[in-house]
């Protein structure tokens, strides 16, 4: 099913863009569409709602999704792939096979994802030969990107690499529970997942340095998206859409009641996210 949000103007409005989602899990936006994967399918509904588009089928789990200029990307992890399709049609194409994918972030010419199986990868936007960025991971997670730097989670520890070419470089040590990871120009921005309050947002300069908390006393923080003022994340067993100043201080919840929070995404207007038990694509006007 569609939504509008039309009428939605006033900061705090609250929209379903999309309803019957199954699966509802990562999100994207640019500055027309609003991109998700469900259990089966990629797809885009406009920002300011309308029909859902379906971009591709038979995925068997989107289990990430990114999207720049040209293309949308995204894994499916069923089928062991890292795929693209052009955001003006034409069929979906295999730009790599045989993974075991979990997160995915696009820069510099590259399309980059973590491996369940212990390596971070790269190739080529538009196919071609594949790399190992890092090997030996304890089970990689969470990738982000800046377009300079890649970051990602794997274990207890957050690493980066230069999105052109160099070595990885460990940033943070002994964390628990890593859940979702975000960037801007300058810091890094990481959830531990931790239960019964214990749950917590840190961030790090990008150079390196001494991880700061951004947010505490979560129960169960996930994804998480950046904007210049705020970061943004699901609080997935406190069942709500949570937000904090970058540089830290009060947490201010922005929505209770979701029962499955799974992706989030940001623009300069909204707040984008998924509910996959509510099977929902959700919109909501920034304060």
């Amino acid at each position: 099913m569609n939504g509008s949000c039309d009428a939605c103007t006033t900061p705090g409005c609250r929209t379903v863009l999309a309803s019957g989602q199954e699966g509802a899990g990562p999100i994207a936006v640019d500055p027309t569409y609003v991109y998700w994967g469900n259990t089966e399918t990629v797809n885009r509904i406009p920002i300011g709602g309308g029909a859902v588009e379906e971009l591709a089928s038979g995925q068997d789990d989107v289990a990430g999704i990114a999207v720049d200029a040209n293309n949308v990307y995204w894994i499916s992890a069923g089928n062991n792939a890292v795929l693209q399709r052009s955001l003006t049609g034409g069929p979906p194409v295999t730009l790599a096979a045989g993974q075991s994918p979990r997160g995915i972030a696009v820069a510099a010419g590259s399309v980059f994802w973590t491996n369940f199986t212990g390596t971070v990868m790269k190739v080529p936007i538009g196919g071609g030969a594949s790399s190992e960025v890092a090997t030996g991971e304890a089970e990689p997670g969470s990738i982000a990107t800046n377009g300079t730097w890649v970051c990602w989670t794997s274990g207890d520890t957050v690493s980066k690499v230069a999105a052109t070419a160099g070595a990885p470089i460990l940033l943070a040590s002994g964390e628990v529970s890593l859940a979702g990871i975000a960037m801007n120009a300058n810091q890094v921005y990481w959830s531990r997942s931790d239960a019964s309050g214990l749950g917590a947002l840190l961030s790090i300069p990008i150079a390196g340095g001494t991880p700061t908390q951004v947010a505490s006393g979560q129960d169960g923080p996930s994804a998480i998206a950046l904007d210049p003022a705020n970061v943004y994340w699901l609080d997935y067993l406190g069942e709500s859409v949570m937000e904090a100043a970058i540089s830290g201080g009060a947490s201010t919840t922005l929505a209770t009641g979701q029962k499955g929070p799974f992706g989030i995404a940001v623009d300069a207007q909204n707040i984008y996210w998924t509910d996959n038990v509510s099977e929902t694509v959700l919109q909501m006007k920034k304060k």
